[in-house]
């Protein structure tokens, strides 16, 4: 650093008054007012010593961390580490591109890094003046591709500066190199600190270890070598791993009144204890030896076996912790392993390995399965399989961690287990740990060597890099996050304020920032305002429009806004703006920016001599987001800049002034508060850091600052200009305070050396830093007064380089005059620097590299790039890099701005919710929650080409739709609402998916299964507390429940809280082993004042229509005699423990054994607890029926009986007659909450009322709906009988399953458990099928192509009605057409027939009934009640009838 020869600035304070006085107020601050609030103004102790100490304000944070360093103690080895970890093959800024400092030769970069460390710590320079003054030094680490062509490079340009010329607009440069550096330097001297501070605690706790066992002593010695030599933080903890195993933590002695803390003892601290320490030496190799020889990759340490085998050695250790000899081995080998995956060479060795060869697997939850589309955020990664952990780049892993956390995507991270066994395991591992003996001792203890082998890779080493692979993904993918927040923000700040018209009235602001009118669209209250700011960012005038969009609904209201419109114009022809800035904020700034549009081509047709001079037609009107505005407005610096005005006002002037200064405008957010975390520069940027992410968004802020720099006089006069001050190099938050109210005092500078001599703004550490940033020119006060100022200091030339500015304008003055410096005057030479600049043309005499040459023969040192610079600012004068203004794409920022929508919300087929705001003949009109308006034309509305929109579609209704196509000029979005459209998985989001993404549908079916059981599990365990005390009440879950009753006897009971809410409760009873029956009470009589009243019993209980009292009552009427009758069927003689197909099995047997004896018995019905079960065989196959048990007696056939001989001697009568009509019902104890409901569904297609009128909605209030019919049927998605629990095809009462169709009682499924093809069905106690459309009547042989659903085949019992076939209780049925049999057929007739008693048949479609006809096609017939044919169309049915879709028609009840 070069020394100045000014007088030197006197930094010792004299006036002692002044100290106390300052440190009273100090005092007084302190006592006044909270720290936070101190610290948060920088007005704390600490705040004060970074401003007084003569350092860069943000090195000094940086050594508050780490400890100042003022020398380098080995500043290649850092470089060599920095280099390797930033720009070598282990580089962890992969993201980053540094493809051409790889090409430059290491050793070149190295040096260049070791340069850059000297100018931080030992010269505290900063990185932007580095790069800007320091470029000799670091050419390579400064440069950056460029989209200009290679080979050209002046000043600030961003092309490598070999043989080139000049450039004419130099860009700005982002230092990534630089910032790389020191980056990795503050890892580096964190990674020292630790160091150093471990090896103080080492050297500390291993003292007390040694004085015990002095072979420590060496191991200590090893250990402290390894710190030394860590190189990485995973290597420093490897070292602390190893040093806490072996010197692990003493008891820390306790004074006498305290308590001690309890210590968790580890398993290796047990066996360590236990002296099991000499087993774990006989394994042969000790951890030491075996890492060595990994190393090494061949046997630099034999393995020496023991001459007895491993259980002969263990035997001889009599150990209470460890009993036998497994034991002792068991406790051995765990040490052994412990100690392998302690051993830094070998956790490093198989870490790289892990790295290598780890493979991230992802699949979706059974929510996540469901959750997850091909438009969500986690689509990309729903399905990943194996893919390497190197091959993560960006920020896939953030979205896979954050799946993860809402338990949508399972993730597992691993390496192959075929590598384990074989690369890892056999070919590495085992040839250097094992030994190569051949006796049988040997080779047993090789199999205890690779079971410590494989314990150190599985159960230690693994997991360990499992977690630091996911740090090190998250690591990765969050500096992604922030490389792209920071290029965000680049974009935002990067960017000059539109070229300003020249003014011929004004010339105090030549900065290129043109006066602004800028509005914000406002509801009403408040209302759309508009400013007036002048060059500098100041407000000028205001105007309130409270009518200007709104669309008049009067003649008072259109009156208002016309008056608005000639106030606008008045308020244009006046300030007379370069540039009007409308905010887009929503949809409804469209109507706004029109009508300003309007009003300026007004001005520029009826007042063209009121347009600005230098505007052909009138001002620019331009688009800008509201975000930076809307966040200036919230936050305080806003209310102390612009005290006392509006928020809408605030945010209006932040919008002007971020189109005239953008840089200047962001840098306000950037104060003690951090607003500028608010910005949202990437959707993931929550994870990370919020100090991380400032510091990147500092950066940038950095950079960008100094290449454009701060013009000091005009900051002094626009306070808000000061906000990129403390982004100034040497500079910061804290010393820029003091700056600013030093310069706002003064009023004016009049020179750069100004700032460190006469006003002491800065001393000369800083000044160096930061001098060259700070542009000194006549603006603000400074325009004012006749003072002359140095012409350099408008540039970005270091005052170190005057002499060289100055020598190279008065050499091209003598160059062009034709004149030595001897024979030109002083005071010409003088003004060289002014000529030069006012003929620029003349520094083409001057070759750079020639004249670097001569610099350096003078002894000024090596200077081509400074020189280059100077000639450039020379030439060019005060350039702003920034790059070119551009007026915002209406089709694309401006629709994402006004919409709030993104690519993702609006991509082709993504889901959206709209609503319907108009309905018209061709289309509806919606509207999505954005504002934005939707179309969906008649086609795209429904399947159904018939579908009437005008009529079903109602303005407000809520539409699912996709989105078809984006007309962003018109912002319309087309939809579609199409059943079909919805449906398709063909849509997708447009991006290309992963290599590594493949989808796994079998696995998914597994998850469901487990979520389903799972789901019920959670159900079957939560209840409700209830306040009821009584012997059988406990408030316990189903599943506790079942857990009390398993061990005790049946007929116990237990009460307990109801699902269904505090009006109920849930009576169990134990029935059988294993089977519960449960019987639901209901509760009423509760008095509802007190809410604690309703968790207490009800006054009056029911089951089903029987009253009781109280639950003693319940005990003694209900359950005692209902359990009695239990057990007096489980004592019957004839009662058999068993399954059904045990039962069946039993009743063959006996047939075959005595074929003349009639076979039958009692069983317990497992389907339904509560229930018994008689079975029998009348002639081949078993029959069941069912008997259910009341407190009253057994009910069977719809009687109930006494006892069971009553009822076994009404079955022996009776047992041959048909079943009634009605099946028997369950006994409310066999009312069970089955564990596999019966499937809900089939489809509903419309259905006829009692009047035989179709009905189109999918719910009837008649007796039919769905493919068939029964008895006290209610439809809606298929069809169902009383007690029914299905759904699809047809059934009977108390029937179950879904699909197919059975008669009362019966149990089948169409596509199910036990039939081969869908529509079988079974009669009372049948159980046989076959393939399609068999079924058996009532004690009858089986018929082909007998009745059948609306498919094939099947069929029904008496009240059975299904369609297309099926039977009638005395037996009439129908062929698959039409055609059937009597309850003794003789013969099938063809098709279209069909018989009653004493009925004739008919041709084409036929039909039975009692005082019935049937509406029948032309040229059908029917029957009347006399049973005549009756020809014509037309006819009908009695009220009883009821109609299937399709051919046949049948009634209710049959005579």
């Amino acid at each position: 650093m070069e020394k100045y020869d000014d007088e030197e600035v006197d930094e010792d304070e004299d006036d002692h008054g002044f100290q106390r006085t300052r440190l009273a107020s100090k005092k007084r601050l302190e006592m006044e007012f909270e720290p936070s609030l101190l610290e948060e103004k920088y007005m704390t102790d600490r705040d004060d010593h970074i401003r007084a100490v003569d350092i860069p304000e943000r090195l000094q944070l940086l050594y508050e961390t780490m400890g100042e360093v003022s020398e380098l103690e080995d500043a290649s080895k850092e470089a060599e580490w920095i280099y390797e970890r930033a720009f070598g093959e282990s580089s962890m800024l992969s993201h980053v591109d540094f493809s051409h400092i790889k090409e430059v030769p290491a050793a070149e970069i190295v040096k260049q890094i070791s340069n850059v460390l000297h100018l931080l710590h030992v010269q505290k320079l900063e990185v932007p003046f580095i790069g800007m003054y320091r470029k000799e030094m670091c050419t390579d680490l400064v440069w950056e591709p460029s989209s200009s062509k290679p080979g050209t490079d002046t000043g600030g340009s961003s092309q490598r500066p070999d043989n080139v010329e000049k450039e004419p607009k130099p860009e700005l440069k982002h230092y990534k190199g630089l910032w790389a550096v020191q980056s990795w330097d503050k890892k580096w001297l964190i990674l020292q600190r630790r160091k150093r501070i471990l090896q103080t605690t080492y050297t500390k706790r291993a003292e007390s270890e040694i004085q015990k066992d002095f072979e420590k002593e060496e191991l200590l010695d090893k250990l402290l070598q390894s710190l030394l030599d860590a190189n990485s933080e995973q290597a420093v903890d490897d070292v602390d791993a190893k040093f806490n195993l072996y010197f692990p933590p003493d008891d820390v002695e306790v004074e006498q009144g305290q308590f001690k803390r309890p210590k968790r003892r580890s398993l290796y601290s047990i066996c360590r204890r236990a002296g099991l320490g000499s087993v774990n030496k006989l394994f042969g190799l000790s951890p030491e030896q075996f890492g060595e020889n990994l190393q090494a990759t061949y046997k630099r340490h034999e393995v020496v076996d023991a001459s007895e085998s491993p259980e002969v050695v263990a035997g001889q250790y009599k150990i209470s912790e460890f009993p036998d000899p497994q034991s002792v081995l068991r406790g051995a080998r765990h040490m052994a392993s412990v100690e392998i995956s302690s051993e830094p060479s070998v956790r490093e060795h198989v870490r790289l390995a892990y790295l290598e060869k780890a493979v991230v697997t992802t699949k979706p939850t059974v929510e996540g399965n469901s959750a997850i589309d091909s438009f969500h955020q986690y689509a990309g990664v729903k399905w990943l399989r194996e893919k390497p952990v190197s091959a993560f780049k960006d920020v896939q892993w953030l979205l896979i961690q954050k799946a993860e956390e809402e338990k949508l995507l399972e993730v597992s991270i691993g390496i192959p287990k075929i590598f384990i066994e074989e690369e890892l395991l056999e070919r590495e591992f085992e040839p250097l740990y094992l030994s190569d003996g051949v006796s049988t001792a040997a080779q047993l203890w090789n199999e205890q060597r690779k079971i410590i082998l494989k314990d150190a890779l599985m159960h230690h080493l693994f997991p360990l890099f499992e977690k630091e692979t996911r740090a090190l993904l998250s690591l990765r993918a969050k500096q992604w996050v922030m490389l792209k927040c920071g290029e965000e923000l680049w974009k935002l700040v990067s960017v000059a304020p539109p070229v300003a018209v020249p003014d011929s009235d004004d010339h105090s602001v030549d900065d290129g920032a043109p006066p602004v009118m800028a509005c914000c669209w406002g509801p009403g209250k408040p209302a759309t305002t508009f400013v007036m700011l002048d060059p500098a960012g100041e407000l000028v005038d205001t105007l309130h429009t409270g009518y200007l969009t709104i669309r008049p609904n009067s003649f008072e209201q259109e009156q208002w806004k016309r008056n608005d419109q000639q106030r606008l114009l008045r308020f244009l022809r006046d300030h007379q703006p370069h540039v009007v800035v409308v905010g887009a904020v929503n949809l409804a700034c469209r109507q706004l920016y029109n009508e300003v549009k309007e009003v300026l081509l007004k001005i520029g047709e009826k007042y063209p001599r009121d347009l600005p001079e230098g505007l052909e037609n009138c001002s620019e009107l331009v688009w800008c987001d509201e975000t930076i505005p809307s966040l200036y407005e919230n936050s305080s610096i806003s209310v102390e800049q612009l005290q006392q005005q509006p928020g809408i006002v605030r945010r209006a002037i932040a919008l002007g002034r971020y189109v005239q200064n953008p840089l200047a405008m962001v840098s306000c957010l950037c104060g003690p508060e951090r607003e500028i975390l608010s910005l949202k520069l990437h959707h993931l940027q929550l994870f990370v850091n919020r100090d991380d992410l400032y510091e990147s968004l500092e950066q940038v802020m950095i950079t960008i600052t100094n290449q454009v720099c701060v013009d000091v006089n005009l900051a002094a006069s626009h306070e808000w200009l000061f906000a990129p001050l403390q982004f100034i190099s040497g500079l910061g938050p804290r010393k820029a305070v003091v700056m600013k109210r030093s310069l706002q005092g003064a009023g004016r500078v009049n020179s750069r050396k100004e700032m460190l001599t006469a006003l002491e703004l800065m001393k000369r550490n800083v000044f160096f830093n930061s001098a060259g940033f700070l542009r000194v020119r006549g603006s603000g006060q400074a325009s004012t007064g006749n003072l002359v100022m140095d012409p350099l200091d408008d540039t970005r030339i270091h005052p170190e380089s005057y002499e060289l500015a100055k020598k190279m304008a008065e050499d091209a003055y003598c160059e062009e005059m034709g004149q030595n410096a001897d024979e030109i005057d002083e005071e010409t030479l003088e003004m060289a620097v002014e000529h030069v600049r006012g003929r620029p043309d003349i520094l083409s005499y001057i070759i750079i590299e020639a004249y670097a040459n001569v610099v350096e023969e003078r002894g000024g040192g090596i200077k081509l790039q400074t020189l280059k610079d100077i000639k450039a600012e020379l030439v060019h004068g005060f350039q702003d890099w920034r790059c070119k203004y551009k007026i915002p794409n209406p089709e694309e920022e401006v629709f994402y701005w006004l919409s709030g929508e993104t690519d993702e919300s609006l991509a082709e087929g993504k889901v959206v919710q709209a609503k319907v705001v108009k309905v018209h003949d061709k289309h509806v009109l919606c509207m999505l929650d954005s504002g934005l308006m939707g179309s969906i034309r008649i086609d795209d509305l429904s399947d159904d080409k018939d579908f009437d929109h005008v009529n079903k579609i109602s303005v407000g209704t809520i539409l699912t739709c996709r989105i078809k196509a984006v007309k962003k000029k018109s912002y319309m979005v087309y939809l579609t609402c199409k059943g079909k459209a919805l449906r398709n998985d063909f849509w997708n989001d447009g991006h290309a998916k992963d290599a590594f993404y493949h989808e796994d549908t079998a696995f998914l079916h597994s998850e469901e299964d487990k979520a389903q059981k799972k789901s019920e599990d959670a159900k079957r365990k939560s209840f409700k507390p209830r306040m009821i005390v009584h012997p059988n009440f406990q408030n316990i879950s189903l599943a506790e429940a079942e857990e009390v009753l398993a061990d005790k006897d049946v007929g116990e009971v237990l009460i307990r809280p109801s699902s269904k809410g505090p009006s109920h409760l849930a009576m169990m009873l134990k029935f059988y082993d294993g089977l519960y029956a449960h019987v639901n009470i209901t509760e009423s009589g509760k008095d509802g004042k007190d809410a604690t009243n309703f968790l207490r019993l009800g006054k009056t209980l029911t089951i089903q229509d029987e009253s009781f009292e109280d639950l003693d009552e319940v005990m003694a009427r209900y359950v005692e005699p209902l359990v009695g009758r239990w057990r007096d069927m489980l004592r019957y003689r004839k009662f058999k423990p068993g399954r059904k197909e045990d039962i069946d099995e039993l009743l063959r047997s006996d047939r075959t054994n005595n074929p003349s004896r009639f076979p039958y018995y009692f069983s317990v019905c497992h389907e339904h607890p509560g229930a018994f079960m008689l079975s029998y065989i009348r002639s081949v196959n078993p029959h069941h029926e069912y008997v259910t048990v009341t407190p009253t007696g057994y009910k069977f056939r719809k009687q109930t009986f006494d006892n069971i001989d009553k009822l076994v001697a009404y079955f022996q009568k009776h047992f041959n007659e048909p079943v009634p009509d009605a099946p028997p019902r369950r006994a409310l104890a066999a009312m069970v909450l089955t564990r596999s409901p019966a499937p809900t569904g089939g489809h509903a297609s419309g259905a006829w009322d009692s009047s035989g009128r179709k009905t189109d909605a999918s719910t009837w209030d008649t007796k039919s709906g769905g493919d068939g019919w029964g008895m006290e049927i209610k439809s809606g998605g298929g069809t169902w009988a009383m007690d029914t629990k299905s759904g699809g095809g047809s059934w009977g009462m108390d029937t179950k399953t879904g699909g197919g169709s059975w008669g009362i009682d019966r149990e089948g499924v169409s596509m199910g458990s036990r039939d081969k093809e869908r529509g079988n069905g079974w009669e009372r106690g049948q159980s046989n099928f076959s393939a399609d459309g068999s079924g058996w009547n009532q004690d009858r042989r089986p018929l082909t192509f007998t009745s059948g659903s609306l498919t094939t085949g099947g069929g029904w019992e008496e009240l059975q009605q299904p369609g297309i076939g099926g039977w009638q209780p005395i037996n009439v049925g129908v062929n698959k057409y039409s055609g059937g049999w009597e309850e003794h057929p003789g013969r099938p007739v063809s098709l279209s027939n069909s018989w009653e008693e004493l009925t004739r048949n008919s041709t084409a479609v036929s039909s039975w009934g009692d005082l019935s006809t049937r509406s029948l096609p032309p040229g059908s017939n029917a029957w009347n009640h006399s049973n005549t044919v009756v020809p014509g169309v037309n006819s009908g049915w009695t009220t009883l009838q009821t109609r299937p879709p399709g051919n046949g028609k049948w009634f209710l009840p049959p005579l």
